[in-house]
Order: C-alpha cells, then sequence, then structure tokens
C-alpha cells in the first residue's frame, strides 16, 4: 500500500476468521420476540464504520474511521507509518524517560476485529496481502503530532481504482502558498470561512454583480485543485470542487473584510496541529 508495485512491511493471517466471527455472531443474535423488553434496540449496535484510501506523501494506505465527516478521526495501520519514516519512533536511549513520562509514545490502538475486517476487505480487492489481527492503529490527528516528515500531503482516494487516484508531484503542492481565511460580509455581518491561493479566494460566497464586473475570475490548474482539496481536508471543509473558479481578494473587499486564520507552507504538520489547537481552544 505505498508506492505501486510495493509490499505492505508486514507479512500478515488472512481476514477470514473475522468473517466467520461475524457470520457466528449474526446468527446467534435472538429473533424479536426473545428479546428481553427492556434491552434497548440500541444497545446491541455499534457505531457503523466508513473505510476507504489514503496517500500519505507517497504512502497509500487504507483507513477505518466512526466519522467519515471529521478526517482527523480516521485511523491507519502504524506499521506503514514507520515502514515509510513518516512516524518518529522514540529511540532506545529514550526508554527510561519513556516509562517516567507517558507523553513520550504516541497513542495506538488495537484493530478490532470490524476494523481488520474493513481494511483486509479493501487490501483484497487491490491484490494487497492484508494485515495481521494484531496491527496497531494510529488516529491523524495523532499522526500530526508526531509527523517525522517536514511536508505532508494528504488526498482521499476513492475505493475503486485508488492508485490511478495518486498525485506523484505532492512535494510541489505543499510549497503553494494559500490556507483558511474568514469573509465577513460588510453590511450583513454574515461570516464564512473560504481557503484561498496566493490572492485569490475560492468562489463559494455572493457578490455583487457590480462588483463581479470588474473581478477577475479563473479556473484552477491541476496543482491548485490539489491544494484545495489538501486544504479542505486538513481543516474539516466539505466544499465541491467541480467547476469551482477563483476570485482575486481585492475586488472582495469591496463588500467583505478578508481576515487570515491560517496560512499554510512547507512546514504542515506543525501548521494543521496550530489550526486543531485553536480549534480546540474555541
Amino acid at each position: 500500500m505505498l508506492p505501486v508495485n510495493s509490499s505492505p512491511p508486514n507479512s500478515v493471517v488472512s481476514a477470514p476468521t473475522a468473517t466467520n466471527n461475524r457470520k457466528q455472531s449474526i446468527s446467534s443474535v435472538p429473533t424479536e420476540k426473545q428479546l428481553p423488553p427492556s434491552t434497548p434496540p440500541s444497545a446491541s449496535k455499534s457505531a457503523p464504520l466508513h473505510s476507504g484510501w489514503l496517500q500519505i506523501n507517497k504512502l497509500y494506505t487504507p483507513y477505518v474511521s466512526t466519522d467519515p465527516s471529521n478526517h482527523h478521526l480516521y485511523k491507519i495501520p502504524v506499521s506503514l507509518l514507520t515502514f515509510y519514516d513518516l512516524l518518529k519512533i522514540p529511540s532506545l536511549e529514550n526508554t527510561f524517560n519513556e516509562l517516567k513520562d507517558p507523553s513520550y509514545s504516541f497513542e495506538q490502538t488495537p484493530v478490532t476485529p470490524q476494523e481488520i475486517e474493513l481494511i483486509n476487505e479493501l487490501c483484497l480487492k487491490q491484490n494487497i496481502k492484508p494485515f495481521s489481527i494484531d496491527t496497531k492503529m494510529i488516529s491523524l490527528s495523532t499522526f500530526y503530532q508526531y509527523c517525522s516528515a517536514n511536508i505532508l500531503f494528504v488526498k482521499e482516494l476513492p475505493l475503486n481504482e485508488p492508485k490511478a487516484s495518486i498525485y506523484k508531484d505532492w512535494s510541489s503542492i505543499v510549497q503553494i502558498t494559500g490556507g483558511i481565511c474568514r469573509l465577513r460580509n460588510i453590511t450583513t455581518l454574515h461570516e464564512q470561512t473560504v481557503p484561498f491561493i496566493g490572492n485569490k479566494l475560492l468562489k463559494t460566497f455572493i457578490i455583487s454583480t457590480q462588483c463581479l464586473s470588474s473581478a477577475s475570475l479563473t479556473i484552477p490548474s491541476v496543482s491548485e485543485i490539489e491544494f484545495l482539496q489538501l486544504i479542505l481536508f486538513f481543516s474539516n471543509i466539505s466544499i465541491n470542487l467541480h467547476n469551482a473558479k477563483l476570485i482575486d481578494i481585492e475586488s472582495v473587499q469591496k463588500e467583505y473584510n478578508v481576515d487570515l486564520i491560517l496560512l499554510f507552507n512547507d512546514k504542515f504538520p506543525l501548521n494543521v496541529l496550530n489550526y486543531q489547537h485553536q480549534g480546540q481552544t474555541k
């Protein structure tokens, strides 16, 4: 799961065991008449899992999550991140300190039967060796804090043929200047959050015909679309970029106050961490 023609770092057993267990558990569930009257219907149900593929720098990896709208909660296998040197592992010299200070070690969680089943279903469809049942998982929010890379490109890939959507020139995307800003309408004081690239905003808001007539509208390039997707992913903003256009900030400032919230550059992990900290503070 990573660069094409590469194999996963660990050899693993296949997923039929998890599948058989699920079938057995389903067949053993009592009928509605057999359930005790005091048992709430939701008590036996767990949160549904969402799964898919991510590109992280040159790596592509499966993920699982209980909330598809919150990318920071996506969980990915730790073994892939360490194999591609994307995760800081405490050195042996700090072993004694780790015992005294839990902050030295990052949070890992054992994969659940449901998670490993979904992950291995994805892998088998892509002819990739499945993961073992003792795989450890880490959330993206934790990964950002312990990321060993100075630049970080993250992109959600489609379920069908994820390799075909991998962006190979990912390192150039994170060099683009841009980020997130807040627009405040001068008249109505209505606020909204909008991504920007250089001196242009993503045109997702209403502007008067008079200002629009003098504005500079452009269609974003492939690289700019990739950058916008990166911004939206990190900030958990959902915007359809189909037929997206960019508008120059100067013309927008006739009707909106434009306040910078976060600037992205080649130090992505640090900026993402700052963005999360701001959200937690609020």
